[in-house]
């Protein structure tokens, strides 16, 4: 590609390669189905000896391009594209603002491959400076540590315990309506929710970001979103504690409200990943309205199909059903049990009083309907018996500090901090917002000072 591209080319592993200009159109190309006859050929056509692994046929490629007789890293381009990555180059311009459009198109882009990708199937985003050298190019927007949070809540999160949660907790929102539940307050739940169903209720938004929408890393999420990480689960704890101290209504509401909120994020959290392990292509991930309708989507993925979402039931056979099965047979047992006076009052107190036939008949038929649902969705044969199409080694390292969530090794990083490309509000000047920021400190700070009068 020449420099004057600046949203760069992408390959796709397979018999065609298509090129995509400024103007998002492209051409397609046949190449070669046995792609590794390709990649293991040297520059003068000979093929390479040996089996060597992917990953060093690249760092020679990489080793190569760094001699003083190479004008460019084009011949990386080239082994990346004979490996089957897909590479997405963002060349140097000097406009901040054109470079971070060019990363939204490149994230809008890869949402699409996102749940149909196969394990092979890797892409990569790199900028290309003025002198033609690579890089990976990078957000520095504390992916890190949010990622690290998202993979050890993807580890420890409990299908079965998120359905027990749901299911016993189902029993307050009777009272909603009911004359006989002006006690109802919290009595341990808030204590449960924030400490024993912590994975269960964390990250709702982002889980439906990554799974629904096809945001390819951590670090796009973080570039596109404004909402912050777990701000919905802080909301039902402090639901639930402001209600623990409160008095009448206010405390009847507040504890509905967290009991609400709760039961929707553990739907949501079992929707989105079911999404996820079922396949599903990724919703349209652009838009105002996207992350909104996907997490509507997850939410009514999970009141339909919750046990799809369980990792268990990732491989399919018998495994699977045996999971959903055994499963679904807790969940009764325990909203069974969760009828007893005794086991109400201590998750909500007054729950006791309110009238349980509507909740059973629902929850009977969701049950129900939802096993039978699940079942059917369940693959005959599992995952497990099936060998992988390419027996390749994969060569990218995943990195959800870039955009598309992996990095060529070997290349060093260039790092983009999103903050330079922000602007605040555009309808006032610097000056006028110094102005105001100004009477506002002596206005303010004015008032508190003569509350001491």
């Amino acid at each position: 590609s020449s420099d004057r591209h600046k949203f760069g080319i992408w390959f796709k592993m397979g018999r065609r390669q298509k090129s995509w200009d400024d103007e998002e159109q492209g051409t397609e190309q046949e190449w070669s189905d046995d792609y590794r006859d390709n990649y293991r050929k040297n520059e003068d056509g000979t093929m390479i000896s040996g089996h060597p692994y992917r990953a060093r046929i690249l760092q020679d490629a990489i080793n190569s391009a760094n001699n003083e007789n190479e004008q460019s890293h084009d011949p990386v381009l080239l082994k990346l594209q004979q490996l089957g990555v897909r590479t997405y180059i963002i060349a140097h311009t000097g406009s901040v603002q054109e470079t971070f459009q060019n990363i939204h198109r490149v994230i809008q882009q890869e949402s699409k491959f996102k749940n149909g990708r196969e394990l092979w199937e890797q892409p990569c985003l790199l900028y290309k400076d003025e002198y033609g050298r690579l890089y990976n190019l990078t957000l520095q927007n504390n992916a890190e540590g949010l990622a690290s949070s998202w993979k050890s809540t993807l580890d420890a999160f409990s299908g079965l315990e998120a359905m027990i949660a749901l299911v016993v907790m189902i029993r307050t929102l009777p009272c909603a309506s009911s004359g006989e539940s002006d006690d109802l307050k919290p009595a341990y739940l808030g204590l449960l929710l924030g400490l024993v169903f912590t994975q269960e209720l964390s990250l709702p938004w982002l889980n439906t970001s990554m799974f629904v929408m096809g945001t390819p890393s951590i670090a796009a999420h973080a570039l596109k979103s404004k909402i912050g990480s777990d701000w919905l689960r802080k909301l039902v704890v402090l639901s639930l504690t402001f209600a623990g101290v409160s008095n009448g209504d206010v405390q009847r509401y507040l504890t509905l409200f967290g009991v609400g909120l709760a039961c929707v994020l553990l739907l949501v959290n079992l929707g989105a990943r079911a999404w996820h392990l079922l396949g599903w292509q990724p919703l349209t991930n652009n838009g105002r309205l996207s992350p909104y309708l996907a997490f509507i989507s997850a939410l009514g993925t999970g009141i339909a199909v919750p046990y799809m979402g369980y990792k268990e039931v990732r491989g399919g056979g018998k495994l699977a059903i045996e999971s959903i099965i055994k499963s679904a047979f807790l969940v009764a047992l325990v909203f069974v049990l969760s009828d007893y006076d005794e086991v109400q009052k201590f998750i909500v107190f007054g729950s006791e009083g309110c009238n349980q036939d509507a909740v059973n008949i629902a929850v009977g038929a969701w049950w129900a309907i939802t096993l039978i649902v699940s079942i059917c969705m369940v693959k005959a044969d599992s995952d497990g018996d099936k060998w992988p199409l390419l027996d390749e080694e994969p060569l990218l390292e995943e990195d959800q500090a870039s955009p598309v969530g992996y990095r060529v090794p070997g290349l060093p990083s260039f790092p983009v901090d999103p903050e330079i490309d922000k602007t605040g509000i555009r309808c006032f000047s610097f000056g006028m917002e110094v102005v105001f920021g100004l009477i506002m400190a002596a206005a303010i700070g004015g008032g508190i000072i003569f509350l001491a009068f």
